[in-house]
């Protein structure tokens, strides 16, 4: 998927307030989530999912692969390990 693309989907209007390649400023939090997958965990427990905490759990999940990332970066590697987790 192109910047370009990106900015049209999510409305920037430019494309300098985004820094170059970093498509992660340009994608919602949400975006990382499989909806489907936890919507079945939450209905087997007989509840209910709220749509701010789908925010939330997108940063959440958001943080814990940007961190993740620090680590590999720090330990010399390219490939993110579920070490780094």
């Amino acid at each position: 998927m192109s910047i370009t693309h990106l900015c049209e989907r999510y409305g920037a209007s430019n494309l300098f307030n985004f820094r170059e390649g970093n498509v992660s400023d340009i994608i919602s939090a949400q975006e990382f989530i499989v909806k489907s997958k936890v919507k079945v965990l939450i209905k087997e427990a007989d509840m209910r999912i709220s749509g701010e905490a789908w925010n939330s759990l997108g940063h959440q999940v958001t943080r814990a692969v940007k961190q993740a990332i620090r680590r590999a970066k720090a330990n010399g590697r390219k490939t993110v390990n579920g070490s780094d987790f």
